[in-house]
């Protein structure tokens, strides 16, 4: 998400400073590489493109995975949403822009309201057998479209585990708020946009003084173990038996994410960060 045009979001990286880290990415075995059809209007998936092209990088080497449903560009009519037609065309949009000829994992962006879910589950099944995708997913959905499940990280997580359905929770350090203390920001991470935006910490509805105790206590852990606290939390999200989708738009980020392997938290600092946890509001649906 963060490689592409600062036009779309300030805190995007342009393909100069993207390539060297996707470059250094693949070299330290980070090889699924995620993004979406809107990510800078396309502009994210030409630049990983031009990586895999610029480096020669082995298309069976990498796990390409893209999203539809979103469009923000011009000429946008039947371009929304997850009908066929939708579909379809950005599919064929997102292969050209990548230059490659499949896409490995396919994932509805959110859920199409105006669609039946029978026109979409068939438009996704015929492109499976096309050959243009491997496989499919979802982003975003709604609990009760898979199961009637009511709160995100208690039944959600459940039902899916259940089912054998992997959970890749996004935006894993909160923006940044889980990777620094409460008292620091920077305008140059995710994090600060929600107050340039929209006046309100969109990680804090609800809860703000629990969740800058809970921050502190990551910051805690992480004095005492010399782990930084992005280590602390995302080793927390891996001890949950899922694979989280981490940004890493600079270098040290890629090494500090490599370096994560073999850290784990024992049951006291697990029980220690989840104490503090009250059910909220759930983020990013439309």
């Amino acid at each position: 998400m963060g490689f592409g045009n600062k036009l779309w979001q300030p805190w995007c990286v342009d393909e100069a400073a993207s390539l060297p880290v996707l470059k250094a990415a693949y070299d330290l075995g980070i090889n699924t590489w995620d993004m979406a059809n809107s990510y800078s209007n396309g502009e994210c998936e030409r630049v990983v493109g031009n990586a895999i092209r610029e480096y020669d990088i082995p298309r069976d080497k990498l796990v390409i995975v893209t999203k539809c449903y979103l469009n923000f560009q011009k000429g946008y009519v039947n371009r929304l949403g997850l009908s066929r037609k939708a579909i379809f065309f950005e599919v064929n949009a997102s292969l050209e822009r990548l230059g490659l000829d499949y896409i490995d994992s396919l994932r509805i962006h959110r859920a199409d309201p105006e669609t039946p879910s029978e026109e979409t589950m068939e438009a996704l099944h015929d492109l499976v057998k096309s050959g243009k995708v491997r496989y499919i997913g979802t982003s975003l959905i709604w609990a009760c479209l898979y199961q009637q499940a009511a709160e995100q990280e208690r039944d959600m997580i459940l039902y899916c585990k259940a089912t054998g359905v992997g959970i890749i929770p996004w935006a894993p350090l909160a923006r940044g708020h889980l990777a620094r203390p409460p008292a620091v920001e920077t305008y140059s991470m995710q994090g600060d946009m929600e107050k340039k935006n929209s006046g309100a910490a969109f990680f804090t509805v609800g809860s703000p003084g629990m969740d800058k105790k809970t921050i502190s206590r990551v910051k805690e852990i992480a004095g005492k173990k010399g782990w930084t606290m992005a280590a602390v939390t995302l080793a927390w999200i891996l001890g949950k038996g899922t694979t989280p989708i981490v940004g890493m738009a600079k270098l040290e980020q890629v090494a500090d994410t490599v370096g994560l392997k073999g850290k784990s938290l024992d049951e006291s600092e697990v029980k220690y960060l989840e104490e503090l946890y009250v059910s909220r509001e759930i983020s990013g649906h439309f």
